[in-house]
């Protein structure tokens, strides 16, 4: 979820409420886009709005609740651990769980399942994450290098480095063919 002014780095201040401010709070201040950090951030949110325009899996018409499987074993959403363990009950109420993925699937009108894992570190440590689903997997995104091209991951286990998260792309299942003769 993107305000107005966030792919440029304004923070209004801390202010959630800036709807009636008439002042710096409020205003989006382009000269940030003059900067190399806001040119950098206004890059990232440009991939990220280009990501989820090119993958329909991110974008749901409704709340997921695990239920629907797009391919056999694999549910439209699922949550995991660093280890590739499924989340309990309990794992959403540990005040030091601080890893964390999640994987969205989807089939596409070609017959394929797109199967997105999005992995987030919270802590100040790098670490390993399991890759919960199938391989291989492109890297489309890592926030610890924004610049950084996609790349195949073939390896069960990806890093995620401290404060930042990485978004794989798996898919599953050949196209289908109409091919007559």
């Amino acid at each position: 979820m993107l305000l107005g002014g966030d792919e440029l780095g304004r923070t209004q201040g801390g202010n959630n409420n800036a709807y009636c401010q008439d002042n710096e709070i409020s205003w989006i201040d382009w000269s940030l886009l003059h900067t190399e950090a806001g040119a950098s951030l206004a890059r990232f949110a440009a991939r990220v709005a280009d990501i989820r325009r090119a993958h329909p899996v991110l974008r749901s018409r409704g709340f997921l609740h695990g239920g629907e499987e797009p391919a056999p074993g694999i549910a439209d959403i699922t949550w995991f651990d660093e280890h590739a363990g499924q989340l309990s009950d309990a794992d959403w109420h540990a005040a030091d769980g601080h890893l964390l993925a999640l994987r969205r699937a989807a089939a596409a009108p070609d017959g394929t399942v797109s199967v997105l894992t999005l992995m987030m570190n919270s802590t100040a440590e790098d670490c390993i994450f399991r890759i919960a689903g199938p391989s291989p997997n492109t890297l489309l995104l890592d926030s610890a290098d924004p610049d950084a091209p996609e790349r195949s991951i073939t390896a069960a286990s990806v890093a995620v480095a401290a404060h930042s998260l990485v978004l794989l792309l798996a898919v599953v299942g050949a196209p289908v063919t109409n091919d007559r003769a």
